[in-house]
């Protein structure tokens, strides 16, 4: 049992400055009220060492929550002396000794304190022993013992209480920055995945472009006509280029709005592409940030497909359930693929594992089973925190 008690009380918590404030003002106050009585009561021994050992325990109790070992030597030494200067107890030998016992149980280790403990127990038995008659027994010298216990039992109790408060106080500062560091790493993040979203609208409608400038070229003196549907598709590219800008910008000043896929089919078709969308299901349910994977994977599908130049037709599939959305690409492109039949990520196709990987999702990027042509099928959770392996499983 005691070494469960002296091991819960091995923290070292050192006093405030309001409580160094209330010791040397109690210090000075003992040694005031030292002075006084002795004034009025006469010492018997020598007056003028009867001072200087009251003052000598004023001075101990304010050093005792900074110097607290050998603070309590010196008070043990002046209590004794008042003791025999005055020949009786007197109060602030009492108050001196309790608070040098306090001040050991609150502010040192048990090993650190022994000697203070034991100088403290000695003194108070020299002032009490030659005080004891002779019908009093043991009284006289256990009620002494027992202020002095009492007053270690108080230390030890504030003892505890200051070290859960310190406990407390590392914890929540543990938590704050914590905090700090989560913000941080969230703003980093945040900040990589704008500047991925600009990088990629701006290059996938350059590209679109690209294809049309190059269309434009080839056909511009044999086919003028077919030039000039290129050139509107390069006008079209750039201004949905614009708009996908501006509703970036909108996000990031509303995050409840989003990014509509439709608005990804009209530059497809005018780059010649024959182009399926089916949407079904509830949207409103669907995070911010899924509404924008599902945006971008569709936006850089259809960009891989008309880079690859020979896909004519594509077919976009979205479904929004209550806990995933699940889309899928299709086209008739002459898509290469490796011995296990899975189309290789090195086709553009970077960019869409990227976007589900961020939303705790699931991809497959394979060659068609019934023809020529690349599928791109994904599950993302509607709150981007689940993963959905079983329900690609079962689609698969």
């Amino acid at each position: 049992m005691w070494r469960g008690i002296r091991s819960s009380a091995a923290g070292n918590v050192p006093a405030s400055r309001s409580v160094r404030q209330v010791y040397r003002w109690g210090g000075i106050a003992l040694a005031g009220l030292g002075v006084v009585q002795f004034l009025i009561v006469a010492p018997r021994n020598s007056a003028w060492l009867a001072y200087l050992a009251a003052i000598a325990i004023g001075v101990g109790v304010w050093f005792l929550p900074t110097r607290t070992v050998r603070a309590s030597l010196g008070l043990a030494i002046a209590v004794a002396t008042v003791a025999f200067a005055i020949g009786t107890p007197a109060l602030i030998t009492f108050l001196g000794a309790m608070a040098a016992m306090f001040s050991l149980s609150r502010y040192v280790q048990w090993r650190s304190a022994l000697w203070g403990y034991l100088a403290i127990v000695v003194a108070t038995a020299s002032v009490a022993i030659p005080q004891n008659s002779p019908g009093q027994g043991m009284l006289g010298l256990v009620y002494p013992l027992a202020y002095l216990a009492g007053a270690w039992v108080l230390g030890w109790l504030a003892r505890l209480r200051a070290n859960y408060v310190q406990t407390m106080m590392d914890a929540a500062k543990a938590l704050e920055r914590d905090h700090a560091q989560q913000t941080a790493l969230a703003a980093a993040s945040e900040r990589v995945r704008i500047a991925r979203e600009l990088h990629e609208s701006i290059s996938n409608r350059v590209g679109l472009m690209v294809v049309e400038a190059q269309a434009a070229s080839e056909t511009l003196t044999s086919r003028p006509e077919q030039a000039a549907v290129a050139l509107d598709g390069i006008g079209l590219a750039g201004r949905q280029a614009i708009n996908d800008l501006r509703q970036m910008l909108g996000v990031l000043r509303d995050p409840t709005s989003s990014l509509d896929v439709s608005d990804l089919v009209e530059p497809a078709r005018v780059a010649g592409l024959t182009v399926d969308l089916v949407q079904d299901g509830d949207d409103r349910a669907i995070q911010s940030q899924v509404r924008s994977a599902v945006y971008r994977i569709i936006q850089d599908a259809l960009t891989n497909t008309l880079r690859g130049s020979t896909a004519t037709k594509v077919r976009v599939t979205v479904h929004y359930g209550m806990t995933s959305v699940d889309l899928e690409v299709i086209d008739n492109s002459a898509a290469p693929a490796n011995p296990a039949g899975t189309a290789k990520w090195e086709h553009g196709l970077t960019g869409i594992w990227e976007h589900v990987r961020e939303v705790n999702g699931e991809v497959i990027v394979e060659a068609r089973s019934d023809g020529p042509g690349l599928r791109v099928r994904a599950i993302l959770p509607t709150d981007g925190a689940g993963r959905a392996d079983e329900t690609l499983a079962a689609w698969a």
